[in-house]
């Protein structure tokens, strides 16, 4: 296995953790355990530093994998925002 890869990789668990966690997008996913923000933001911010600094480690990248990368890292961090203003919003962290 070519190991240039496991940045795209990081960036896509990182995407389906996220889109488990958050309580609009995944509802059955109990309040409770959801409003644990820290708990719940540590892989994720392992996550993002990991796959990132993987990312830069290597230096040969094809234009079409930075644009997917760059792409799903995007979609993390928003996603991250969105779910700590959801837990915030309903007043549960």
């Amino acid at each position: 296995m070519d190991f240039r890869i496991a940045p795209l990789l990081m960036a896509i668990l990182c995407l389906s953790y996220l889109l488990f966690i958050h309580p609009t997008i995944h509802p059955s996913f109990p309040l409770k355990q959801a409003a644990k923000v820290v708990q719940m933001s540590i892989p994720v911010i392992l996550l993002l530093i990991l796959s990132t600094s993987v990312f830069l480690r290597h230096s040969f990248y094809s234009k079409k994998f930075k644009w997917t990368f760059y792409v799903l890292q995007s979609a993390n961090i928003f996603l991250y925002i969105w779910y700590l203003l959801e837990i915030q919003q309903q007043h549960l962290g």
